[in-house]
């Protein structure tokens, strides 16, 4: 591809990310703009540049400016931009463990940590960004493991 269409090509791009409501973008939803290599290295200029950020492979995210710092953040928390990115990947997210025994009053500890749980088959890809990462838990099980535990807790 010249560098004309490359141009052309990025302002397609960032035109679809600045009008799109969502804040998740996966590869393939450029797919129809070039062929993949082409879309791959406009998008990975785009993060340089800092108006996207990539939280795993073939995942971006829109980014903001902070007012306080100045330093690039994400729309909305990465454990929450996780679970659209698996949900439009097709697997089936829930709540963590711990989560919800939080919810349900059986707990006063505050679950720390960036935690979805996913049904089914387990994804391999991680999610990071700027050195906070979201961890995997398989909840397949859940339902029979929580009675188990939860009994326990008092």
């Amino acid at each position: 591809m010249t560098k004309d269409n490359d141009l052309k090509t990025r302002d397609k791009i960032l035109k679809r990310i600045n009008q799109s409501s969502d804040s998740i973008f996966l590869l393939s939803d450029f797919d129809y703009l070039s062929n993949r290599a082409t879309i791959s290295r406009i998008l990975s200029s785009l993060c340089e540049k800092k108006y996207i950020a990539r939280i795993s492979n073939g995942i971006f995210v829109k980014v903001r400016k902070s007012v306080v710092t100045g330093n690039i953040i994400l729309d909305d928390q990465l454990d929450n931009l996780a679970r659209i990115a698996l949900n439009r990947l097709g697997y089936e997210t829930g709540e963590a463990f711990y989560q919800r025994l939080y919810k349900e009053g059986k707990t006063s500890q505050v679950p720390l940590g960036l935690v979805v749980g996913v049904k089914g088959k387990q994804p391999t890809r991680k999610f990071k960004f700027n050195g906070y990462s979201v961890n995997i838990e398989n909840i397949t099980n859940l339902d029979s493991t929580y009675k188990k535990r939860s009994s326990r807790i008092k």
